[in-house]
Protein backbone atom coordinates (compact mmCIF):
# COMPACT_ATOMS: atom_id res chain seq x y z
CA UNK A 1 0.00 0.00 0.00
CA UNK A 2 2.60 2.48 1.12
CA UNK A 3 4.72 1.96 -2.37
CA UNK A 4 1.67 2.40 -4.38
CA UNK A 5 0.74 5.56 -2.75
CA UNK A 6 4.67 6.59 -2.61
CA UNK A 7 4.57 6.26 -6.24
CA UNK A 8 1.21 7.83 -7.35
CA UNK A 9 2.54 10.70 -4.93
CA UNK A 10 5.64 10.44 -6.90
CA UNK A 11 4.40 10.41 -10.51
CA UNK A 12 1.73 13.12 -9.13
CA UNK A 13 4.39 15.48 -8.16
CA UNK A 14 7.06 14.88 -10.60
CA UNK A 15 4.05 15.57 -13.63
CA UNK A 16 3.01 18.77 -11.53
CA UNK A 17 6.41 20.16 -11.51
CA UNK A 18 7.06 19.38 -14.93
CA UNK A 19 3.77 21.57 -15.98
CA UNK A 20 4.66 24.00 -14.16
CA UNK A 21 7.88 24.66 -15.67
CA UNK A 22 6.86 25.75 -18.97
CA UNK A 23 4.49 27.94 -17.26
CA UNK A 24 7.42 30.53 -16.72
CA UNK A 25 6.41 33.90 -18.58
CA UNK A 26 8.30 34.58 -21.91
CA UNK A 27 10.80 37.67 -22.50
CA UNK A 28 9.35 40.58 -23.75
CA UNK A 29 11.79 39.47 -27.27
CA UNK A 30 9.90 36.52 -27.72
CA UNK A 31 6.73 37.96 -28.22
CA UNK A 32 4.56 38.35 -31.08
CA UNK A 33 3.11 42.28 -31.61
CA UNK A 34 -0.54 42.22 -32.41
CA UNK A 35 -1.65 46.07 -33.85
CA UNK A 36 -5.57 46.72 -34.27
CA UNK A 37 -7.53 50.05 -34.25
CA UNK A 38 -10.31 50.80 -32.33
CA UNK A 39 -13.01 49.86 -31.19
CA UNK A 40 -12.36 46.26 -30.44
CA UNK A 41 -14.71 43.38 -29.75
CA UNK A 42 -14.10 41.80 -26.07
CA UNK A 43 -16.08 39.04 -24.85
CA UNK A 44 -15.85 38.49 -21.40
CA UNK A 45 -16.96 34.97 -19.64
CA UNK A 46 -16.70 33.96 -16.61
CA UNK A 47 -13.92 31.20 -16.61
CA UNK A 48 -15.14 28.10 -14.10
CA UNK A 49 -11.99 25.55 -12.45
CA UNK A 50 -11.73 23.75 -9.95
CA UNK A 51 -13.19 20.47 -8.07
CA UNK A 52 -16.09 20.02 -5.88
CA UNK A 53 -16.07 22.58 -3.14
CA UNK A 54 -13.10 24.21 -4.40
CA UNK A 55 -15.17 25.67 -7.60
CA UNK A 56 -14.62 28.89 -8.37
CA UNK A 57 -14.71 30.82 -11.44
CA UNK A 58 -13.53 34.27 -12.72
CA UNK A 59 -14.12 36.64 -15.22
CA UNK A 60 -11.88 37.06 -17.95
CA UNK A 61 -11.23 39.10 -21.39
CA UNK A 62 -11.30 37.35 -24.99
CA UNK A 63 -10.17 39.96 -27.87
CA UNK A 64 -9.53 39.04 -31.70
CA UNK A 65 -6.54 40.19 -32.51
CA UNK A 66 -3.54 38.84 -35.53
CA UNK A 67 -0.59 38.45 -34.32
CA UNK A 68 2.29 39.62 -36.35
CA UNK A 69 2.53 36.29 -39.15
CA UNK A 70 -0.24 34.46 -37.64
CA UNK A 71 -4.01 34.31 -38.31
CA UNK A 72 -6.84 35.67 -36.39
CA UNK A 73 -6.72 34.10 -32.82
CA UNK A 74 -8.54 34.94 -29.48
CA UNK A 75 -6.07 36.29 -26.89
CA UNK A 76 -7.00 36.94 -22.73
CA UNK A 77 -4.43 38.51 -20.12
CA UNK A 78 -3.38 36.12 -17.63
CA UNK A 79 -5.73 34.89 -15.29
CA UNK A 80 -7.79 38.10 -12.84
CA UNK A 81 -6.04 40.30 -14.71
CA UNK A 82 -7.71 43.21 -16.75
CA UNK A 83 -6.54 45.09 -19.94
CA UNK A 84 -8.24 48.36 -18.68
CA UNK A 85 -10.31 50.82 -20.70
CA UNK A 86 -10.95 49.07 -23.99
CA UNK A 87 -14.65 50.32 -23.72
CA UNK A 88 -13.20 54.03 -24.54
CA UNK A 89 -11.18 52.68 -27.64
CA UNK A 90 -12.77 55.53 -29.94
CA UNK A 91 -13.00 55.06 -33.41
CA UNK A 92 -9.30 55.32 -35.28
CA UNK A 93 -7.81 54.80 -32.01
CA UNK A 94 -4.44 52.71 -32.33
CA UNK A 95 -4.25 49.57 -29.92
CA UNK A 96 -0.74 47.90 -29.32
CA UNK A 97 -0.91 44.53 -27.72
CA UNK A 98 2.62 42.31 -26.94
CA UNK A 99 0.98 38.89 -26.99
CA UNK A 100 2.29 34.86 -26.72
CA UNK A 101 0.75 33.16 -30.09
CA UNK A 102 0.78 29.99 -28.76
CA UNK A 103 -0.56 30.18 -25.60
CA UNK A 104 -3.09 32.88 -26.21
CA UNK A 105 -1.89 35.36 -23.96
CA UNK A 106 -1.99 38.87 -24.06
CA UNK A 107 1.46 40.55 -21.84
CA UNK A 108 1.01 44.20 -22.56
CA UNK A 109 -1.98 46.25 -24.00
CA UNK A 110 -0.85 49.88 -25.00
CA UNK A 111 -2.96 52.87 -26.72
CA UNK A 112 -2.18 56.50 -27.38
CA UNK A 113 0.82 56.52 -24.74
CA UNK A 114 -1.14 55.01 -22.00
CA UNK A 115 -0.51 51.10 -20.77
CA UNK A 116 -3.73 48.88 -20.34
CA UNK A 117 -1.90 46.36 -19.24
CA UNK A 118 1.19 46.28 -17.71
CA UNK A 119 3.56 43.89 -19.02
CA UNK A 120 5.66 43.69 -15.71
CA UNK A 121 2.03 43.21 -13.85
CA UNK A 122 1.69 40.09 -16.18
CA UNK A 123 5.01 38.26 -15.92
CA UNK A 124 4.50 38.88 -11.96
CA UNK A 125 0.93 37.31 -12.47
CA UNK A 126 2.58 34.33 -15.02
CA UNK A 127 5.94 33.78 -12.87
CA UNK A 128 3.81 33.37 -9.15
CA UNK A 129 1.21 30.59 -10.90
CA UNK A 130 4.22 29.29 -12.46
CA UNK A 131 6.35 29.56 -8.89
CA UNK A 132 3.12 28.08 -7.08
CA UNK A 133 2.52 24.73 -9.16
CA UNK A 134 6.71 23.82 -8.83
CA UNK A 135 6.35 24.45 -4.80
CA UNK A 136 3.32 22.09 -5.02
CA UNK A 137 4.87 19.65 -7.07
CA UNK A 138 7.74 19.69 -4.99
CA UNK A 139 5.70 19.28 -1.87
CA UNK A 140 3.74 16.17 -3.10
CA UNK A 141 7.58 14.74 -4.48
CA UNK A 142 8.41 15.08 -0.70
CA UNK A 143 5.63 13.33 0.42
CA UNK A 144 6.33 10.62 -1.96
CA UNK A 145 10.32 10.65 -0.30
CA UNK A 146 9.00 10.52 3.38
CA UNK A 147 6.34 7.42 1.85
CA UNK A 148 9.67 5.38 0.18
CA UNK A 149 11.51 6.43 3.02
CA UNK A 150 9.43 4.78 5.30
CA UNK A 151 9.17 1.78 3.17
CA UNK A 152 12.72 1.38 3.10
CA UNK A 153 13.15 1.92 7.18
CA UNK A 154 10.74 -0.66 7.86
CA UNK A 155 12.67 -3.46 5.34
CA UNK A 156 15.79 -2.70 6.88
CA UNK A 157 14.34 -2.88 9.91
CA UNK A 158 12.38 -6.41 9.23
CA UNK A 159 15.90 -7.32 7.43
CA UNK A 160 17.85 -6.50 10.73
CA UNK A 161 15.31 -8.60 13.20
CA UNK A 162 15.13 -11.98 10.32
CA UNK A 163 19.49 -11.68 10.87
CA UNK A 164 19.39 -11.36 14.85
CA UNK A 165 19.09 -15.09 16.25
CA UNK A 166 16.43 -15.00 18.95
Amino acid sequence: MIITVGLAAAGIGLYVVLAGWPAQPLPREKLAIAEHVGPISVEMPIISDGIGRNRGGYRTQRLALVASGRMLRTYSPPRNLWVNDLDTIRWGQPLRFLVDPDAGLVYEATSAGRSLLSYDESVAKLQESARNRILIGLGVLAFAAWQFGTLLHRRRQERREARTPQ
